[in-house]
């Protein structure tokens, strides 16, 4: 594949350059096997969003870019999730101590937890999902396909649903809710009287969620 290129021209919008490095990228994607490769394709995509959004470009162009870095972040999900398969758990120390960290690899566990989740949504739910929000003339973020697969997942594990109605999933919006601060207090209060498992493993997952999506939302305001 052509590589695409390191940075995006500070001038002029892409046009169809651009959308050709864009389809070279997501046939790389289908292919890549290489952590280094993914992240670079990501970190590519990201470059060509943030520049199209600040350039206050159309919709679709930086949807095309934001497609692109969410079919990288869901394919560096598929491979941390391929090297933790190849490492069984009754697998001696030494063989466990041969495999790469998450810090080892530079990635962090807000990222990593991130991407994983990507990654556990089906194939045809993710470019569904993909698919309805542009034609409804929606801005593609990772923040709402990551609510998406959280409340998929929660649904699978039989909890009651809790989130949003994202591109035609079928899930009920939320009434309004308090203060974000408020929430917080409580789940922290009731985290501390729980004495369920379950419900803390919950908590955790949801923790890397809620970081993921501060990130991601703070870099989209950015």
């Amino acid at each position: 594949m052509k590589s695409l290129k390191r940075r995006p021209p500070a001038t002029a919008a892409p046009t169809e350059k651009f959308l050709m490095q864009m389809a070279q990228a997501r046939a790389a994607l289908e292919k890549a096997e290489s952590l280094d490769v993914v992240r670079s394709i990501r970190n590519q995509a990201k470059a060509w969003r943030d520049l199209l959004a600040a350039q206050r470009a159309g919709l679709s162009m930086v949807n095309q870019a934001a497609e692109t870095k969410l079919r990288a972040e869901r394919r560096l999900g598929e491979l941390l999730a391929t090297m933790e398969r190849a490492t069984p758990g009754d697998a001696t120390s030494q063989a466990r101590r041969s495999i790469p960290t998450l810090a080892d690899l530079g990635v962090a566990h807000s990222e990593a937890h991130r991407w994983r989740l990507l990654a556990s949504l089906p194939a045809d739910v993710f470019d569904g999902f993909l698919a309805r929000e542009q034609a409804e003339g929606r801005e593609l973020t990772t923040a709402a396909v990551l609510r998406l697969a959280a409340e998929m997942r929660r649904r699978a594990a039989g909890s009651r649903p809790r989130g949003r109605a994202w591109g035609g999933a079928g899930l009920a919006r939320p009434p309004a809710m308090p203060s974000l601060l408020q929430c917080l207090e409580q789940a922290m209060e009731y985290i501390e009287r729980t004495e369920d498992i379950g419900v803390l493993d919950e908590a955790l997952e949801m923790t890397g969620t809620l970081v993921g999506l501060i990130e991601d939302r703070k870099t989209e305001l950015a």
